[in-house]
């Protein structure tokens, strides 16, 4: 007995498979994937945004301070990694910095002149420096 159309067709992919597959895309990583350089090739190295304390401009490329004394180059400028960590906490303090806002201890002062700087947790305990229009930004994200 000859198979009607319907008969023959593959069954349609449940609709809570296709769901999984389209939220997966969507889910952000956890990791960062740093542009670094190895002599003369370019390796691509996963880093975990919470071990990132802060962002440094160097150049045309950006330090990346992780715990401890580790520091990685990544071969992009500031504002272009930073794109990749506002996500995670991190705001640019000064042209030359951005902080992972969950390691910062302190926004005070500085002992001389109106300037402001912010000091990171340990075991880092950097003390950088807030440029004068991004003292209210960063007061505000911490709901100041």
């Amino acid at each position: 007995m000859p198979q009607t159309r319907t008969q023959c067709r593959k069954p349609a992919p449940h609709a809570a498979n296709r769901q999984i597959v389209h939220n997966t895309r969507a889910m952000p990583l956890d990791r960062i994937l740093l542009n670094a350089s190895d002599g003369p090739r370019l390796v691509r190295r996963a880093v975990d945004p919470a071990d990132v304390y802060f962002l440094e401009a160097d150049g045309g490329d950006t330090l990346v301070r992780l715990r401890g004394s580790a520091r990685l180059r990544d071969t992009r400028r500031l504002s272009e990694l930073l794109a990749l960590f506002e996500p995670f906490g991190f705001l640019r303090i000064h042209h030359s910095y951005a902080v992972s806002l969950r390691r910062v201890r302190e926004l005070r002062q500085r002992e001389e002149g109106d300037d402001w700087e912010v000091k990171l947790e340990p075991p880092v305990n950097r003390v950088l420096p807030v440029a004068r229009g991004e003292r209210e930004r960063l007061e505000a994200a911490f709901g100041g």
